[in-house]
């Protein structure tokens, strides 16, 4: 019994093992490529502050395509251990949208408004062609880091909090010393 079940795994084994590389090599084309550009490094980035400027490249052989290009920038997901400023928007759509274009370029300008790692699913089908097997498609992720101003201001207060707390332990440690030696 113990020797069928040995075989069924490795026979099974060697199924997943064998095919997965099948239907990754059949469904990646080399030649057709959906890419993203940001206007900033991605440390760069201060949210609700700072202007980006992303591009979505639709490309087949190294040169851009005409097509139709559909976009969906998602806020990012809720974390149960470190919030945002604002749970409430958290894994919400930011941008939904679809275009059309001339050269398989799209360029569009946002502000990230919280913190945290954002989703763009982008996906681009070539003008004139409605083979669904033409149709590119990515996810991108964009990691948008806190502001410097905010890590600094909580080091402050933290820093502030610490000192208070020490200052007032040693000042009632020294009045419950003084009125323990009264008479």
């Amino acid at each position: 019994m113990s020797f069928m079940k040995d075989t069924i795994c490795y026979v099974t084994y060697l199924i997943v093992v064998l095919t997965i590389p099948l239907y990754s090599i059949a469904s990646a084309s080399p030649e057709s490529e959906l890419i993203m550009h940001l206007s900033h490094n991605e440390n760069g980035i201060i949210p609700d502050n700072t202007s980006v400027t992303i591009r979505i490249e639709a490309l087949k052989n190294s040169k851009r395509i005409p097509s139709d290009i559909k976009i969906i920038l998602t806020l990012p997901e809720r974390n149960a251990l470190f919030t945002t400023e604002y749970p409430v928007i958290e894994g919400t759509t930011l941008t939904a949208a679809h275009f059309k274009t001339e050269n398989g370029l799209l360029e569009f300008t946002t502000i990230f408004p919280i913190r945290g790692k954002y989703s763009l699913k982008a996906s681009a089908m070539p003008n004139g062609s409605s083979n669904s097997s033409s149709k590119l498609e990515n996810t991108f992720f964009i990691n948008v880091g806190e502001d410097p101003h905010d890590i600094i201001n909580f080091l402050i207060l933290t820093a502030f909090l610490l000192l208070l707390g020490i200052l007032s332990g040693y000042i009632f440690g020294k009045s419950k010393n003084i009125l323990n030696k009264s008479p």
